[in-house]
C-alpha cells in the first residue's frame, strides 16, 4: 500500500508541475498575442517625456525628448527646438528605457496637419527637409495647411532671387522628411 501512495502522490506532482507548465505557455502565448497587435506608436507612446534617439531616412541621428506623438508623426524637444518627424521618415529609435504602454491620448489622433496647423498659429520659423536623394530644403512661416499640404512664406526665395515681394511656396505633407521648428 506505501507503494501505491507513493505512485500516487509522485503522479499528483507531475500534474501539478504539468498544470503550471501549461499556465506559463498560456501566459506567453497571450503576450505574444497582445505584442503582435502593438503599433510603432503604441510602442513610442510608452516613452512620452522621456529621452530617445531617432535616425530619419538620412544620416541625420537626433537625441531629445519624446513631447508628442500624433497620428504618423513625433514630436521631439531638441537642445536647438522642435523637431516634427513623420514616421514614414523614422529608419529607427531607441531609449534607455523599457516602457509600460500608455493609454491612446487625444494628441494621439492628430495628423501631421493637425500639428503644422499648430505651428501656423504660433508664427514661428521652420527648416523643412524634404524626401529627396538631393539636399532639398525649404526655410519659412507656415501660412496655411490643407488636409495633404502646407502653403509656407519662403525665406529662401526672398533672398536668393532677391524678389520684391515673398513667395508662398506650396509642399505637399508627403513630400516632409522632417520639419525643425525654432
Amino acid at each position: 500500500m506505501a507503494e501505491l501512495d507513493n505512485i500516487l502522490r509522485d503522479y499528483e506532482v507531475q500534474l501539478a508541475a504539468q498544470r503550471q507548465i501549461n499556465r506559463e505557455l498560456e501566459a506567453h502565448e497571450i503576450a505574444h498575442q497582445e505584442l503582435a497587435q502593438l503599433t510603432l506608436s503604441d510602442r513610442l507612446a510608452g516613452h512620452l517625456g522621456q529621452d530617445i534617439t531617432v535616425q530619419g531616412s538620412g544620416p541625420d541621428i537626433w537625441r531629445g525628448r519624446l513631447e508628442n506623438l500624433g497620428l504618423g508623426w513625433i514630436q521631439m524637444r531638441l537642445d536647438y527646438g522642435d523637431l516634427l518627424l513623420p514616421l514614414t521618415s523614422l529608419t529607427w529609435w531607441e531609449s534607455q528605457s523599457l516602457a509600460a504602454l500608455t493609454e491612446q491620448g487625444i494628441s494621439r489622433r492628430l495628423s501631421l496637419a493637425h500639428a503644422l496647423r499648430a505651428i501656423a498659429a504660433s508664427r514661428r520659423p521652420v527648416y523643412i527637409q524634404h524626401k529627396t536623394h538631393t539636399l532639398i530644403t525649404s526655410e519659412g512661416r507656415i501660412l496655411g495647411v490643407g488636409s495633404d499640404y502646407c502653403e509656407l512664406l519662403n525665406y529662401q526665395s526672398m533672398s536668393s532671387h532677391r524678389l520684391a515681394s515673398p513667395r508662398q511656396r506650396v509642399i505637399p505633407l508627403g513630400s516632409i522628411d522632417f520639419l525643425r521648428v525654432s
